[in-house]
C-alpha cells in the first residue's frame, strides 16, 4: 500500500479546475489492475469470463440487462490494489461463519450499455464441505457526485421494514403519480362497490372492521390478493355472516388480513375486498355468482394489495430486512474527495418478470397461483409486498424500492408482456390476430401455474375471458373461441384426464396439470389455412355466465379423418410408454399424447392395437424469402371413438404437429391414401 499512498500524494496537487469525476476516472485508468481491471467498464472480451447473463441458469438474474462477467480469482488478487482488496473483503463478509468455507473467486458484471446508475452485481464462489457453492450479492453506494468506482451505481434508499411509515409514504407517491399523470390508467377513484366488502374504521392503534352489504353503493375500495395455503384463513359462512355484519373480530383475522387492513388505513382507503370474507364460502350459489363477477371486482378496485411473499395467511405483508445489509467504509484511494467512502452490500434482491417462472413458488409464492394470474392482469394498480421490498405495477409504470426493475435492460419486454401486454395495448384497438395471439399467450402462462382444485381451470380465467369477449365479440367455448376454433383446437400439452368431468376433451382445460401451448402462432411470413369446418356447437354453461364451468360441450366438425392402430412400447426409465403408429418403413410415428393412455382415470384408458383417428385441422404455409417454394405443415388432432346407446362421439387424446420428416411421410403415404371426408361430433 505504500506505493499507492505515494501515488495519491503525488497527484493531490493536480489541476483543481478539472472536474472531480474526470480526475477520478483518469486516476483509475492510470492505475489499471490486470487482475480486477479496477472495475473498469471498458470491456475487452479477451479478459472477460465467457458467460453471458441470459445463458446462465440462474433464475434470479432474469431481470438483469445483458452483461459480460469478469472473474477475480482469490489467488490472483493483487496485494496493494484497493479494488482487489474491496472485492475480496466484500466476498469474505458474506461467507458462512465456518472455517470450512474457502473463497475461490468473485465474478462481477460489466453491462453492455455501460450505464453507471446500476448497482454492482457480484457472484461469490466458495467451497464448503467439499462442495462448490455461490452467493449473489448487490453492491451500491450513496448518491455522491464523484466516486472511485463509477461502475458501482447508487441505490435509492430502501427502508429496512416494508411496513414502515417511510415505505408506505413511497407507496403513496406511486399512487399519486399514477392517478395524476398516467393517461393509460383509468380514473377509478370511486366505483360501484362489490356485493360485500370489509368496512374499515378506527385507527392503526385501534382498528375496527365489519362486513358491509353494499346494495349497489359506490366508494373507493382495495382488493387483497393472497395465498390461502395449507392453513385456511378465517371465512364467512352461512352461520356467522350475521355476526360479521356487526363486527369482524380482529383476533380472528390472520396476519395477512390484519396487515392489509393497516395498509388501507395508512392509504385512507375505507373498504377492502377479501375473497374468504366477502364470499359465503359454504354457499355454492354465492361462490359461483362472485366468481363470475371477479373481472369487475378487480378491474374496478382502486388498488390491489398483494401478499406476494407469503405462502399462507400467517406470512403477512411486512418484512424486516435490516440484518441483510452490510456497510463497508473504504479509505479514499483517489487524490480528491472525502477521506473515506461507504459501500453497501447485501444478498441480491430477486425481481419477478412478466412471464411465470418455476422459481416463483420460492420467492414469490403468490404469483405461482392460478387464481392470482387474472387478478394481476385485471387490477388497475398493484402494490406487491415482496420478501425484501415493495414493488409497483400499473398500466404505465413498473418499479420497486431499489428501482432495479426500472433500470433493467429488459423493462420494455416486461411492459410488453404479462400484465402490461394486457393493459398497454388496449384490446379495443387490437387487430383480430393480436387478440388471438394474446389469448394463446394467456393460456400458456396460466396453465403453468398451480391450482388447488383442478375444476377451477375455467373459473380462474373467467374474468379475463369476459374482458376479452367484450372486444372479440365471439362466443367463448371452454377456453377456446368460436371465430378461431379450428386454430384454437391445435394445442399441445400433457397432463391427466380430469375425473369427474368438468371440461370437454377438445379443451385444454380438460387436462389436470401441465403447461398447454397453442401451435398456430402468428409468425411473420406464415399463413394459416383451415382444413376443417365448424358445423355446429352444443354447449351448456353451468351458470348463466358462459365464461366458467360447463355442464356439457359438444362441437360438430367436418373434415378429413383416417384411422390407424395405436401401439404401446415400454420405455426404460420413464413412467409412460411410447405411443405410436406404424408407418411405411417400420420406424413408427410417435404421437404427442394428451395423457398416459395406460395410467389414467377409468374410462379413458386406450388398449394396445385399438384404432385411433387423425383429423386434419389446418395447414401452415411458411413463406421463406430465401426459397421459391413455401414450406407446408399440417396439423392434426388425434381422437378415439366412443359410443353410447343413442349416438357415436369422438374424444380428443392427442396432437400431431408439423416438423418431422416422418410426419410428411405419414401424410403422403398413409393419411392421404385412406382419409375420408366425414362429419364428427367431438365431446
Amino acid at each position: 500500500m505504500a506505493a499507492l499512498h505515494e501515488e495519491l500524494e503525488q497527484r493531490h496537487n493536480d489541476d483543481d479546475k478539472e472536474p472531480a469525476q474526470t480526475r477520478v476516472l483518469a486516476w483509475l485508468s492510470s492505475l489499471h489492475c490486470h487482475s480486477c481491471h479496477s472495475l473498469s467498464d471498458e470491456t475487452d472480451r479477451n479478459d472477460v469470463h465467457d458467460n453471458i447473463v441470459h445463458n446462465l441458469q440462474l433464475p434470479v438474474r432474469r431481470d438483469l440487462p445483458k452483461a459480460l462477467w469478469r472473474r477475480l480469482s482469490e489467488d490472483k488478487a493483487v496485494t496493494g490494489c484497493a479494488t482487489c482488496s474491496l472485492l475480496i473483503s466484500i466476498a469474505m463478509r458474506f461467507l458462512p461463519h465456518s472455517q470450512a468455507a474457502k473463497l475461490q473467486a468473485v465474478d462481477y458484471a460489466i453491462y453492455e450499455d455501460k450505464s453507471h446508475d446500476r448497482p454492482l452485481e457480484l457472484i461469490v464462489h466458495y467451497e464448503q464441505d467439499g462442495r462448490k457453492r455461490k452467493k449473489e450479492l448487490t453492491c451500491f453506494r450513496p448518491p455522491t457526485p464523484a466516486f472511485p468506482w463509477p461502475i458501482i451505481g447508487p441505490y435509492d434508499n430502501i427502508d429496512r421494514n416494508t411496513g414502515s411509515v417511510e415505505t408506505l409514504r413511497l407507496a403513496k407517491s406511486w399512487i399519486f403519480n399514477c392517478i395524476s399523470s398516467h393517461v393509460k390508467c383509468e380514473d377509478n377513484f370511486t366505483s360501484q362497490l362489490p356485493k360485500r366488502v370489509v368496512q374499515i374504521s378506527g385507527t392503526s392503534q385501534s382498528p375496527r372492521t365489519k362486513l358491509y352489504e353494499t346494495r349497489g353503493a359506490s366508494g373507493r375500495y382495495a382488493c387483497l390478493s393472497h395465498c390461502w395455503g395449507m392453513i385456511q384463513p378465517f371465512r364467512t359462512l352461512s352461520g356467522n355472516i350475521d355476526a360479521m355484519r356487526q363486527q369482524v373480530c380482529w383476533s380472528d383475522l390472520c396476519q395477512t388480513f390484519q396487515d392489509a387492513i393497516m395498509v388501507c388505513l395508512a392509504l385512507e382507503i375505507e373498504f377492502i375486498w377479501i375473497d374468504s370474507l366477502c364470499i359465503i364460502q359454504d354457499s355454492e350459489e354465492d361462490w359461483r355468482e362472485q366468481a363470475a363477477a371477479m373481472a369487475s371486482i378487480y378491474a374496478n378496485g382502486f388498488l390491489t394489495i398483494a401478499a406476494t411473499k407469503s405462502k399462507d395467511g400467517r406470512g403477512g405483508l411486512f418484512t424486516a430486512t435490516s440484518s441483510r445489509l452490510n456497510t463497508f467504509t473504504i479509505p479514499n484511494p483517489t487524490p480528491t474527495g472525502p477521506a473515506q467512502y461507504q459501500i453497501h452490500a447485501w444478498p441480491r434482491i430477486t425481481h419477478f418478470s412478466h412471464t411465470p417462472q418455476d422459481w416463483w413458488s420460492d420467492d414469490f409464492p403468490l404469483l405461482s397461483r392460478g387464481w392470482v394470474y387474472q387478478e394481476r392482469q385485471l387490477s388497475q394498480r398493484m402494490l406487491h409486498f415482496g420478501p425484501s421490498e415493495i414493488l409497483w405495477e400499473c398500466g404505465e409504470q413498473v418499479t420497486c424500492e431499489c428501482r432495479a426493475i426500472e433500470k433493467s435492460f429488459n423493462l420494455p419486454g416486461y411492459i410488453a408482456g404479462g400484465k402490461h401486454k394486457w393493459r398497454m395495448t388496449p384490446l379495443r384497438t387490437a387487430e383480430p390476430w393480436q387478440l388471438q395471439q394474446r389469448w394463446y399467450d394467456i393460456v400458456a402462462e396460466f396453465t403453468g401455474l398451480q391450482l388447488s382444485r383442478p375444476p377451477d381451470r375455467l373459473p380462474a380465467l373467467a374474468g379475463l375471458a369476459g374482458d376479452m369477449q367484450r372486444h372479440r365479440r365471439s362466443r367463448y367455448l371452454a377456453g377456446l373461441w368460436e371465430d378461431t376454433i379450428i386454430f384454437d383446437l391445435a394445442w399441445a400439452g400433457h397432463g391427466e384426464r380430469a375425473n369427474p368431468w368438468y371440461a370437454p376433451t377438445w379443451s385444454w382445460a380438460s387436462l389436470q396439470g401441465g403447461r398447454m401451448s397453442h401451435v398456430m402462432i402468428a409468425y411473420k411470413g406464415t399463413t394459416h389455412q383451415k382444413e376443417a369446418q365448424l358445423v355446429c356447437i352444443d354447449i351448456k354453461p353451468d351458470v348463466p355466465d358462459a365464461t366458467g364451468l360447463l355442464q356439457y360441450g359438444v362441437i360438430t366438425l367436418r373434415g378429413l379423418i383416417a384411422g390407424f392402430p395405436l401401439l404401446h412400447e415400454p420405455t426404460s426409465g420413464r413412467d409412460t410408454d411410447r405411443f405410436y403408429i406404424e408407418d411405411t418403413d417400420g420406424t413408427g410415428i410417435t404421437i404427442d399424447h394428451d395423457y398416459n393412455y395406460k395410467k389414467t382415470n377409468q374410462g379413458y384408458a386406450i388398449p394396445n392395437r385399438e384404432t385411433i383417428y387423425f383429423f386434419r385441422l389446418a395447414t401452415t404455409f411458411w413463406n421463406d424469402s430465401e426459397s421459391d417454394e413455401a414450406r407446408v405443415e399440417r396439423h392434426y388432432i388425434i381422437l378415439r371413438s366412443v359410443s353410447n346407446m343413442e349416438q357415436s362421439y369422438y374424444e380428443r387424446i392427442g396432437y400431431l404437429g408439423p416438423g418431422a420428416k416422418v410426419v410428411q411421410r405419414f401424410e403422403t403415404e398413409m393419411f392421404d391414401r385412406v382419409a375420408e371426408m366425414a362429419v364428427i361430433k367431438l365431446r
